[in-house]
């Protein structure tokens, strides 16, 4: 069902381009990218029925298939003026009852670009990344507004998070070549929707109901230079704020002060080959609850580096409600290195390959703090232009926190992908 709001984005924007009258004639473009898929999980975290500690286990294995179709229409009324629209439409099908089964419709894009000389703006419901997407990455309403002047940029951002949280940045940036970009950040965020309270673990939102509410802030850098023949990526912020909770039993205050970093370097070994490195870091805490928080809080997160560490079903999480840590890394934080490998053919082939190993930034009282390892690996096949056949599979071998924590051996966590992916 479309929401209600995105429904008042998409009114809006076709009233901007009513009230815009078109200097020459429309020109639009439609378009539909569209695919199936199979997943099967396996040894993902059964949270049990409360949630509690002793009733965690790596049994949880799902399988499903997910068919999805992405309509859209970009056009050009006027000079200056370009406008966006998509609707995702998917069908999820599953083993097991951890979704709602049957068709959704969603709003996902609609949109204006207004631009004009060295300014610009998007107004609408549209995709929104902050911190490279490791502070948050959704699909929001937002205003973004970019004042250029020469290799130098102010970007202005705001923005509804989650459903009723306002967000807000600023980026001063420079751009010293085609592929390279500086810049610096400021970024805060208002809990309006007890994104904190959702996020401590179940069975203290089971015994209390708390209600949550507070302000964060990260201040930060990003950057994309060359280093000879190297690409170099990195992004870091330093976090802090104070988050309330309270319900009828109790009332706390927590101060947040934590940190987060993700630099890798990538480079091309021949023109169908690349090997890279990167290192993920996150703080963390081992007295998550002792109101001095220093784990890092993200809203929405999207971290790309591993395909189950930090997807949010390994730990059993609702991907519609994340806030706090990065998945695999509980409150314990994480520093992750890794290694990758990137192929590509002429005729339509590309392979890429990931290692990475996790540790733990807290250890638990008996000094362990290795989470574990994976190994990650992506086969594709684009041919006749439109068409790309992918198959994807991980393999998350638990380390000894993980076995400390539950008290008993675990098997490896797998994940296996096929489908089909196509653009008209």
């Amino acid at each position: 069902m479309l929401h209600f709001r995105r429904i008042l984005f998409l009114c809006s924007v076709l009233g901007l381009w009513v009230v815009v009258p078109p200097a020459y004639p429309w020109d639009y473009h439609l378009g539909l990218d569209m695919g199936g898929s199979w997943t099967r999980n396996d040894n993902y975290l059964d949270r049990g029925s409360l949630g509690l500690t002793d009733q965690l286990h790596f049994a949880s294995d799902r399988s499903y298939s997910l068919m999805w179709a992405a309509p859209y229409l970009s056009f050009t009324p006027r000079k200056g003026v370009t406008g966006y629209i998509q609707v995702d439409i998917s069908w999820e099908n599953s083993d097991v009852e951890v979704v709602e089964e049957g068709v959704e419709a969603e709003l996902t894009q609609a949109y204006l670009s207004l631009s004009k000389g060295g300014v610009s703006a998007d107004l609408g419901q549209q995709t929104v990344l902050f911190g490279n997407g490791l502070i948050m990455a959704d699909e929001v309403p937002a205003a973004i507004f970019n004042l250029n002047h020469g290799k130098g940029y102010l970007q202005l951002t705001l923005a509804q998070a989650l459903d009723s949280s306002p967000m807000a940045a600023a980026t001063l940036g420079y751009r010293p070549g085609y592929f390279e970009n500086l810049a610096l950040f400021g970024i805060w965020f208002k809990d309006q929707d007890d994104a904190f309270a959702n996020a401590i673990p179940y069975i203290y939102q089971l015994l209390l109901a708390p209600q949550s509410e507070g302000d964060l802030y990260w201040a930060g850098a990003s950057a994309e230079i060359l280093v000879g023949k190297a690409l170099l990526t990195a992004v870091g912020a330093y976090q802090w704020g104070e988050l309330k909770l309270e319900s009828d039993a109790a009332r706390a205050r927590y101060t947040v002060s934590a940190y987060l970093a993700d630099i890798s370097l990538s480079g091309n070994l021949a023109p169908w080959c690349s090997l890279g490195a990167f290192l993920f870091v996150a703080g963390g805490d081992d007295t998550p609850l002792n109101r001095d928080l220093n784990s890092f809080v993200a809203i929405m997160p999207y971290n790309p580096r591993a395909a189950i560490f930090f997807d949010s079903e390994f730990l059993g999480r609702d991907p519609e409600d994340q806030m706090l840590t990065f998945n695999g890394g509980f409150f314990g934080g994480v520093l992750a290195p890794g290694l990758t490998l990137d192929l590509e053919s002429q005729a339509g082939l590309s392979a890429a390959a990931a290692v990475v190993t996790f540790y733990a930034q807290e250890d638990l009282d008996d000094g362990s703090r290795w989470y574990g390892w994976e190994v990650d690996l992506e086969l594709s096949y684009t041919f006749s232009q439109d068409y790309t056949l992918f198959l994807e599979a991980a393999r998350f071998h638990h380390g000894d926190y993980y076995e400390s924590l539950l008290n008993e051996e675990v098997d490896p966590a797998t994940r296996l992908s096929i489908g089909l992916r196509a653009s008209f």
